[in-house]
Formats: structure tokens, C-alpha cells, sequence
């Protein structure tokens, strides 16, 4: 609290109590870690797995700056934010080369719970994530409020809310998606809230289904910025589970946005993130490559 903080390592499991204990135990935020708006944090390389929070952020609640790469968010439970609540505040916040995998929120995102913020999410997955407890329940990957995150060659499946599974957007959010792959979505893809219809997503060189069957957009989605994929099976290397990489042959690979990934030299594995010479929708550049036979007559 107060304080400037860098985990480079670790994993932190099974937590109930927060960095600050006595903070914790007053308003139930930050299960695995809470930072304030008067430090600085940076996390790279831990796993928080199985870390709870009565109120908000399982594992990580932070207000303002907060910078995490390489952070893997294990079966994380809270009511808002199960994997993290990035809150509002100063600073930047940015999230690199991680996985939400299996968290579970009763309100308000399964993943993350984005307030008053305008984060940037790179080479980052969703998978399992949940928000369908209650009737209200909303954003089983991400759910915010007044936020504007921009999502880049981020991958996300099987992502579960009454609102929203992969993203719901209220209170004048604004995302913008790009180089992203949304499937098998439950309770919608991308929900703009209807009873405060001022928040709208922007979409382009992604494929987010079913937002664009038959190859036409559907604006209940956002706005189609271009060049989006007509809703397709993303061909993953396996049809179940969380190997979210695309199998040779996929409609995904090699019709992504480089200027995107200017200085975004990696993807989740740590591999050269362009390849081939376009990029790949998602959070994994595909090296596989399906060579034909060489005749000879």
C-alpha cells in the first residue's frame, strides 16, 4: 500500500487475503494482490490459481497503473472481476502474454472487470471464463463500464455469461477489437448494453461469431471498422480443451492488421509474432504450414 511493487515470479494459491490484510478484510478486494492509486505495480511471469475475493478482483485488484505480463489467472472466483478488476485511477494499464482460464464471477466479469479504464490487452486469452449467476450477470471474459480497452490478436472460447460471454460493454464503453478471434460464445459475443445504449465496440481484421454470418455484419455487435472474417470454425488444433492454436489451414491465418502489432515483437508462446509475412488472428502465430507434394512427371 503506498508502495512500488515488481513480482517477477511466483505463484500464489489458494488466497483469501489480500497484499494488505487489513484493507482485505473490510471491503474484500484483491484476493491474491491489491494495489491503490498512490503505487506502482508490475507483475510478470505468476500464476494466481484458486485465489478469492468477496467483493472484487479474485486474484488482482488494482486502481490505476498497473502493468502484468506472462500472468497466468487459474479457477479465480469474486462477485466482480474473478481474474482481475482493473479500477479506475491514473495511469496506464497493459496486459501482455496471458491467460484467464476457468474464472468465475457472480456479477460482472468472469475474467475481467474493467471500470473507468482504457487498458491494452495484447497476446491475451480468455477461456472458460464465467458470469451467470445471477440474472444480471455479464461479461463471462470481459465486463466494463465506461471502458475502452483495446484488445489485439486476443483469443476467446467458450467464454460464458447471461450477458455478454465474451464482452459486455455499458456506461458509454468504448472497445476497439483487432486481429481477435471470439468463439463459441455463450449468452452472445459482443453485448452493448441496451438499457444504456451509449457504449458501442469497434471491430476489424477479426472474427467474432456470430457476428458476421453469412458474411454481413451485424451492428447489434458494434461497428464493423473492416476487413472482419465471415463467421467460421476457427480450426484450433484441438476441438476441445484450451490448445487455442490454429491448425494449418485455418481461415485465420495470415489476414491480420501488421501496423496493429508494430512493437509487439512476440506472441503468447514467445515466438516471432509475424510470420510468413501477414499476421495471424489471435494470441498464437502459426509456424505450421501445409506444403503440397512435389509431382514428378
Amino acid at each position: 500500500d503506498g508502495s512500488n511493487v515488481t513480482m517477477n515470479s511466483g505463484y500464489i494459491y489458494n488466497c483469501s487475503t489480500a497484499v494488505v490484510p487489513a484493507f482485505q478484510a473490510t471491503t474484500g478486494l484483491g484476493g491474491g494482490v491489491y494495489k491503490d492509486a498512490s503505487s506502482t505495480l508490475s507483475i510478470s511471469h505468476v500464476v494466481f490459481s484458486q485465489d478469492h475475493a468477496d467483493r472484487g478482483g479474485g486474484a488482482v485488484y488494482t486502481q490505476g497503473q498497473a502493468a502484468l505480463d506472462g500472468v497466468y489467472f487459474l479457477q479465480n472466483s469474486a462477485e466482480f472481476g474473478a481474474g482481475w478488476w482493473a479500477d479506475e485511477g491514473t495511469g496506464t494499464v497493459t496486459l501482455q502474454n496471458s491467460y484467464f482460464d476457468l474464472n468465475t464471477a457472480v456479477y460482472r466479469g468472469g475474467g475481467m472487470y474493467i471500470y473507468k479504464k482504457s487498458p491494452s490487452l495484447t497476446n491475451v486469452i480468455f477461456y472458460g471464463n464465467d458470469a451467470s449467476d445471477v440474472s444480471s450477470s455479464t461479461g463471462g471474459a470481459i465486463s466494463g463500464f465506461n471502458a475502452s480497452p483495446v484488445l489485439t490478436n486476443v483469443t476467446m472460447k467458450w467464454n460464458t455469461a447471461v450477458s455478454g460471454g465474451a464482452l459486455f460493454n455499458t456506461s458509454n464503453s468504448q472497445p476497439i477489437i483487432r486481429n481477435t478471434i471470439i468463439w463459441n460464445s455463450v449468452g452472445g459475443a459482443i453485448v452493448n448494453d441496451p438499457i444504456i445504449p451509449t457504449s458501442n465496440s469497434t471491430v476489424y481484421y477479426s472474427m467474432i461469431a456470430p457476428c458476421k454470418p453469412s458474411g454481413v455484419w451485424n451492428s447489434t455487435c458494434g461497428t464493423d471498422g473492416g476487413n472482419n472474417i465471415s463467421d467460421t470454425n476457427p480450426l484450433f488444433r484441438l476441438n476441445t480443451g484450451e490448445d487455442l492454436v490454429l491448425k494449418p489451414g485455418s481461415p485465420l491465418i495470415d489476414v491480420g492488421n501488421n501496423s496493429c502489432v508494430s512493437g509487439v515483437p512476440f506472441d503468447y508462446e514467445g515466438k516471432q509474432r509475424i510470420y510468413n509475412g501477414i499476421v495471424d488472428l489471435g494470441a498464437y502465430e502459426n509456424y505450421s504450414r501445409v506444403f503440397l507434394p512435389l509431382l514428378i512427371r
